[in-house]
């Protein structure tokens, strides 16, 4: 019984997150930034 994928799969996996959903959560980090710096 294997419970970690293979590393061929971990890179795949990691390759279509960064694609995918990466974009979307650094942008809401860079715009809850923008709102500290404002409200300071």
């Amino acid at each position: 019984m294997k419970t970690m994928p293979s590393i061929e799969t971990q890179k795949k996996m990691h390759a279509y997150f960064m694609k995918t959903s990466a974009p979307r959560i650094t942008k809401a980090q860079k715009e809850k930034e923008d709102e500290r710096k404002r409200g300071e």
